[in-house]
């Protein structure tokens, strides 16, 4: 990414990353510093400095997808300008998450023979692109591609295959993909915006690295992420990204419910769920009251409900 300042982020490596959820639009502009930061040489994100956010409301978007190209560019442009603001700097491209596009998850096999009984970039790239073409048929656009494991003439083997003798190479590969429309509205939706895509990568995937260490996913851990309009899940197994979906429902379904059965404004609806709402039951729910107002701007009010 090139980038327009004064000179102070010279030498420097800098990324923006722009969130696209259903109730909010982040926009993040990292720094990576020449010399890491003492203490976290073993890590890939050593002196690794945010020094830009931008927050807005989210408009146009409806559980992931690009509703209101319009009202979505709007609320884009102005959480990359703030982030711009408070970084100092201009940015040109950004990597965008993605949770539209009715994600697909896939464990499979890809193999081929070796040309010299001894493994080269070039088998292990007939492999890959092999893999590649299996997960986009049927129209749809591969996001991720992961290789899990590689197997040199049936046996296993860790690290990189390449150099190792063998006559057939076999990779377990992890893809994951979307319909093609989604995502191209997505890409033009940044686009408009004046910003290339450097990358896209899914919710799911991003989410679990954030919250996650690598111990943890190398023991194995699930990743639940309820947003505003949709649901994402990942999961890690020895380390490896083996899963992820994305369904859309998420905590704004839960507060037009909670609106419906009380008869009660959104905003109230939004105020009980996040007070009283939990996913442990107790008998003293029974009996522990809240009292709300009602949609309806009658003169009965106040109304109560058990908190069950």
């Amino acid at each position: 990414m090139s980038i327009r300042d004064s000179g102070r982020m010279r030498g420097r490596n800098l990324e923006a990353i722009i969130d696209i959820g259903s109730s909010k639009i982040v926009c993040l502009i990292v720094v990576y510093d020449q010399q890491p930061v003492p203490g976290q040489t073993a890590s890939p994100f050593a002196g690794a400095r945010v020094i830009g956010i931008g927050h807005q409301r989210a408009r146009g978007i409806k559980a992931g997808v690009v509703a209101d190209i319009d009202a979505a560019e709007q609320s884009i442009r102005m959480a990359v300008s703030q982030a711009e603001r408070t970084a100092g700097v201009e940015i040109d491209s950004a990597y965008v998450s993605v949770s539209c596009g009715r994600l697909k998850s896939q464990n499979f096999a890809a193999q081929a023979r070796t040309e010299t009984g001894v493994v080269d970039n070039m088998d292990v790239a007939r492999v890959m692109d092999a893999g590649r073409a299996y997960a986009e048929r049927d129209g749809r656009s591969l996001v991720h591609l992961f290789r899990v494991g590689v197997q040199l003439d049936g046996i296993a083997v860790g690290g990189e295959p390449v150099g190792m003798a063998g006559h057939e190479i076999a990779a377990d590969l992890h893809t994951i993909s979307a319909d093609e429309t989604p995502l191209r509205n997505l890409v033009m939706l940044i686009e408009r915006c004046y910003l290339d895509v450097a990358g896209l990568i899914v919710t799911p995937f991003a989410s679990a690295i954030a919250v996650t260490t690598e111990e943890e996913r190398r023991l194995g851990v699930t990743v639940i992420d309820i947003g505003g309009g949709t649901t994402t899940l990942a999961l890690f197994v020895d380390g490896a990204f083996v899963f992820a979906d994305a369904v859309p429902v998420g905590g704004q379904h839960m507060t037009y419910d909670v609106a419906r059965s009380l008869q009660t404004p959104l905003e109230e609806a939004e105020r009980i769920k996040t007070l009283y709402g939990t996913l442990m039951g107790a008998q003293s729910d029974e009996h522990e009251f809240f009292s709300y107002s009602s949609a309806e701007n009658d003169e009965g009010g106040p109304y109560q409900a058990s908190k069950a």
